[in-house]
């Protein structure tokens, strides 16, 4: 393999691949190796120093006009300043500093003509709630936007700020109804504009209730090394589904945002911790949440079809009188406020009965949070169950216990086991959506909405190569069963072939006419399955990828396929929410298990074939009986969709990944729980952990999601 330099995490700045600390500033780098940041021997860029934003002090002055009065923002390749225009009697503007990072020359001079085209498009837009812009240049590796500074708070701060973690109604429909005209305004342009990443951070509010949309995140496009746009872009549970497809975005992409943003104004809670699923908005005026919910279906075409009609609706609801608002919280997210008993099913697993709220006590303890900080959440405790709450969400959930009164439904148990976990591999710069063991368990493959697939040591958490052969998300990554090959399935509509040890490619199939959402290998290591948005599971052979079979009966887009241990029969699933049972020889289907209420995002074999597992949208993980079709039981003691299922090697125990941060391990046979893993970041912006697996020995786990990490832990 060609060796690498890595860019700082911190700075930007270029150090040799093997350091493990970066000579401009002293910022640990070790498994930092971004993708967006390192180049092969034989694609180094003509242009290897980097210019790094965020530096210039007060009074500086830009292009001999612009005085710095003081920096507002920094984020990955660009910086915010507010300053003064010499030219205008003190002008105060903001000015977006974007680095050109270590882009070639050819490759600087195209990204320069798409910067360029792109600040005079916006330019010409005009429009109440957009701010201007009045200049563009570059200087010293840089480019630089001269716009209007808007002095308020974005709709990001006013939720931190609000006593309750919401806004009130009045002033949410207000908002809304604003940004339905600039979206609208921008929607109308030829050709349209999409926005793109509309989200609470990107609206301004100012003292006088005037809304601005900010940040047309020109530095997205051009990412070090990069200078060509995202093919995926947008904020995870903001972001529309299509987004993450090879498809530009759309206006209806807008829609979906506006439809998150204006539920997470009225409710208070993140979509960014449980993406694509939002909870019921109780006592909401007639027809608001219809319309939210419309606003954030899963299929664009079930979307309102403009924002001028999403307009129309607000303002009919602003001028409906005074509404009763509803106690948002967390709770609100939960299944049915009453105590669950048990039911015909066997195995599953009811909350303690007879618990009422005045039996509650509280508990506070430290806990991991964003770079090495400590938090404070809350556990809410009867006995041996609980859950855990930061602190804004205790504050609205105690408020939503008075309405509980009778009784409450457990999210999950608290169990006096501390977890040890190992170390943290942070080399990811996005979620982290697979996680696989080699066979020998020396190594683990990591797959990443950043395009890359990372192994690394299993024993340490060192980096050993990033394979780079996708061009867009990565989203499964398996070791063949003899260890020898690795397969990465990717949103770029391929499946790719390449040497564990090197990562050299053998080959990519490129059956599939939309993304690859799932692949799996066959126990012999010859053959492969992969399933995708084309609504097909497609066999085909490892060395060669002649085609085998296609099947076709599940509906809709595939997230999951699973061979059985002896390689005769697989499963599949997705959004049809059912399980697909057929033969792997024929494509006969043997069963369809129709348990669950919602997509099935993963399935797992048991070692020994006799049953299956299958993970859902709906919260729950099943296991039914490959035999007979039958339902065994199910677990229910996820708080939001579950991901991710896997069997421990011995069959006897089962680990769920949730987007209610935890992975979750429980007895295969009576559906117990044994333990809870909360060591993911759910501060990060997204809290969802998608992917887990067991060490081959069964005494390990590696956990991904969210919080761009993979985590190595020891369950209890």
């Amino acid at each position: 393999m060609a060796t690498t330099s890595v860019h700082c995490p911190k700075c930007g700045a270029i150090n040799q691949a093997q350091a493990t600390s970066c000579l401009q500033c002293g910022q640990s780098i070790r498994n930092k190796n971004l993708r967006a940041g390192a180049f092969s021997e034989d694609e180094q860029p003509l242009q290897t120093k980097t210019r790094i934003t965020g530096q210039f002090e007060l009074n500086h002055l830009l292009k001999q006009r612009y005085r710095i009065i003081s920096r507002i923002g920094k984020g990955g390749v660009s910086a915010v300043y507010k300053a003064a225009d010499n030219q205008f009697d003190g002008r105060v503007v903001a000015i977006k500093e974007i680095s050109q990072g270590n882009l070639a020359a050819q490759e600087l001079a195209e990204a320069t003509e798409a910067f360029t085209h792109d600040v005079h498009r916006l330019a010409g837009l005009v429009h109440p709630n957009l701010p201007r812009i009045y200049d563009q240049f570059t200087e010293d590796r840089c480019w630089y936007i001269v716009m209007d500074f808007i002095d308020g708070k974005t709709l990001e701060e006013h939720l931190h700020d609000a006593r309750d973690g919401h806004l009130l109604l009045e002033q949410v429909l207000q908002i809304g109804i604003q940004l339905c005209t600039v979206l609208d305004y921008l929607h109308t342009r030829q050709p349209p504009l999409v926005f793109r990443d509309l989200k609470p951070a990107n609206i301004m509010l100012t003292p006088a209730n005037d809304l601005y949309l900010i940040d047309f995140s020109i530095a997205h496009h051009f990412r070090r090394g990069q200078a060509k746009a995202d093919t995926a872009f947008g904020t995870p549970g903001y972001a529309a589904p299509e987004q993450y497809g090879s498809t530009p975005p759309t206006p209806g992409s807008d829609i979906y945002s506006l439809g998150a943003t204006l539920h997470h104004l009225l409710s208070g809670n993140d979509p960014s911790e449980t993406p694509f699923c939002f909870a019921p908005l109780q006592s909401c005026p007639a027809g608001l949440e219809t319309l939210i919910m419309q606003m954030v279906d899963m299929d664009e075409s079930k979307r309102p079809a403009n924002l001028a009609a999403i307009k129309q609706a607000l303002q009919r609801i602003a001028a409906g009188g005074q509404i009763e608002m509803a106690l948002p919280g967390v709770l609100q997210a939960l299944p049915s406020p009453t105590v669950h008993r048990p039911t015909t099913s066997p195995g599953q697993i009811p909350p303690a009965p007879g618990i009422v709220a005045k039996q509650i006590a509280l508990q506070r303890r430290p806990a991991p949070g964003k770079r090495g900080k400590t938090k404070r959440v809350y556990e809410i405790v009867v006995g041996n169950r609980g859950f855990s709450l930061s602190r804004r969400k205790f504050v609205i959930g105690m408020v939503g216990l008075v309405v509980v009164g009778g009784g409450i439904t457990w999210i999950h148990n608290t169990l006096s086991q501390k977890s040890l976990t190992l170390y943290t591999y942070s080399g990811h710069s996005n979620w982290v959506y697979s996680v696989a063991w080699s066979p020998n368990g020396k190594r683990i493959a990591s797959a990443s909405f950043d395009g890359t697939v990372q192994v690394w040591d299993a024993l340490t958490g060192g980096h050993v190569f990033t394979y780079r052969g996708h061009t867009s998300a990565v989203n499964a990554a398996a070791w063949s069963p003899n260890g020898k090959r690795i397969a990465s399935a990717s949103s770029d509509g391929s499946v790719q072939v390449w040497m564990a040890a090197t990562g050299e490619r053998l080959l990519t199939y490129r059956g599939h006419t939309g993304p690859v959402k799932a692949m799996a290998w066959s126990p012999d290591s010859i053959r492969i399955a992969s399933a995708g948005d084309d609504a097909t599971v497609q066999m085909w052979i490892a060395t060669t990828g002649r085609p085998l079979l296609t099947y076709r009966g599940d509906a809709g887009s595939i997230k999951a396929v699973a061979w059985s241990p002896d390689g005769t029969q697989l499963a599949s699933a997705g959004n049809g929410d059912t399980v697909q049972q057929w033969d792997a020889t024929t494509g006969d289907n043997i069963y369809t298990y129709t348990g669950h209420t919602s997509a099935v995002n993963a399935v797992a074999w048991s070692p020994n074939g006799k049953r299956v597992a299958s993970a859902s949208f709906d919260g729950t993980v099943q296991v039914w009986d490959t035999l007979t079709g039958s339902h065994v039981f199910t677990y229910r003691g996820h708080t939001s969709a579950v991901n991710a299922a896997t069997w421990s090697p011995d069959g006897k125990r089962i680990a769920s990944a949730s987007a209610d941060g935890t992975v979750q391990v429980w007895d295969a046979t009576a559906g117990s729980n044994i333990y809870i893993y909360t060591g993911h970041d759910k501060d990060f912006a997204g809290t969802s952990i998608i992917a887990v697996a067991w060490s081959p020995d069964g005494k390990l786990i590696a956990s991904g999601g969210g919080d761009e990490t993979v985590q190595v832990w020891q369950p209890g």
